[in-house]
């Protein structure tokens, strides 16, 4: 199997955890509860039921440094990343869990996480458990939705909670896979065939009418965009220059396109985002050096090294790179580094 990456998703905040490095072992399975009855002169048979839910293990590592093989957006802090699937765990918040190249895509609640130690490294080894989850919703009725097929015109798709573009492309076209998801997502110009948004609008053509980029955006689209109300959030990155490794900053722009950028050097960098949409800005800086996230005048005490706002107005984010012993860094952010 090509490369993946194992994304968490919070569909109610927007946050994502990516692992920043790739399990050594996981597993996704699916089954059906079959039953067994008895038939008078047949004997017994076997009975489809309902999908079953189930329950899986994922072992890898949080390293204690920025190897070649980590994702790009990797934090050398294990203890960052234990505290947030910790904290997830003990909410019981339901995360869609995505693993890239591959069809699953499905909602999961963290019931454990171990972790532990070997050989010396630093590196800290993890298990992680995910039970696959199921709303219970009371039934409703409604008029079944039959595959889209050669000159039937283009339909759109309200996403709500729980969609998924491979579950929607089995629904309309009666068929599924990678290739035809990346068709449709090119089709509405979605950046990503593993995140959609709830209130998004997604067409589906006749597959032959399948274009790449080409589709304007649908009324309901160009109302939503009329409604947003862009915030402007300035990204400041101050201290050593020499102590900086690399800051991402993800956001979504105005054009409702997930945007990552990295950047690997002291500055300041203006964006434009909609109001209540989510900012994240991950640092990381080199051995030996520590960091202070402030937005606008509230410092965070923190050692996550990572911040994650939803402005309604203009803002201020600014990452402080410290040098162990720089002598021009005021106490009050050597007390909050």
């Amino acid at each position: 199997m090509k490369h993946s990456r194992h994304i968490f998703l919070d569909t109610t905040s927007g946050e994502e955890m990516i692992l920043p490095v790739t399990p050594s072992s996981w597993k996704w399975g699916m089954g059906n509860a079959v039953g067994a009855t008895q038939v008078e002169q047949i004997g017994a048979v076997h009975l489809a039921g309902r999908p079953t839910l189930t329950t899986e293990t994922i072992i890898g590592m949080f390293p204690i440094q920025r190897y070649a093989f980590c994702e790009p957006e990797a934090v050398a802090d294990p203890e960052m990343y234990i505290k947030w699937f910790q904290d997830h765990a003990v909410a019981g918040t339901v995360l869609r869990y995505i693993v890239t190249g591959t069809s699953v895509n499905a909602p999961v609640i963290i019931s454990g996480i171990v972790v532990g130690q070997s050989g010396g490294s630093g590196n800290v080894d993890y298990t992680l458990t995910l039970k696959e989850y199921r709303p219970i919703a009371t039934p409703v009725v409604e008029k079944s939705v039959q595959p889209v097929t050669a000159g039937m015109p283009a339909e759109g798709h309200v996403v709500v909670s729980g969609d998924s573009l491979w579950m929607l492309c089995q629904r309309y076209y009666g068929q599924a896979s990678t290739e035809l998801c990346q068709r449709v997502a090119s089709h509405n110009c979605i950046p990503n065939i593993s995140i959609i948004t709830a209130g998004q609008v997604i067409e589906f053509p006749p597959i032959a009418g399948l274009t790449a980029n080409k589709v304007p955006l649908s009324q309901a689209q160009q109302v939503a965009k009329k409604k947003a109300v862009m915030v402007p959030v300035e990204i400041r990155a101050t201290g050593s220059q020499d102590a900086i490794s690399v800051m991402n900053v993800s956001y979504t722009d105005e054009n409702a396109v997930y945007r990552s950028q990295s950047f690997t050097a002291l500055g300041q960098w203006q964006i434009s985002v909609p109001s209540g949409s989510t900012v994240k800005v991950v640092a990381t800086p080199k051995a030996g050096v520590r960091t202070t996230l402030k937005r606008d005048s509230f410092t965070y005490k923190t050692q996550q090294r990572m911040l994650v706002v939803t402005p309604t107005k203009q803002m201020v984010i600014e990452v402080k790179f410290i040098k162990s012993g720089d002598e021009s860094v005021s106490e009050a952010d050597r007390w909050w580094s």
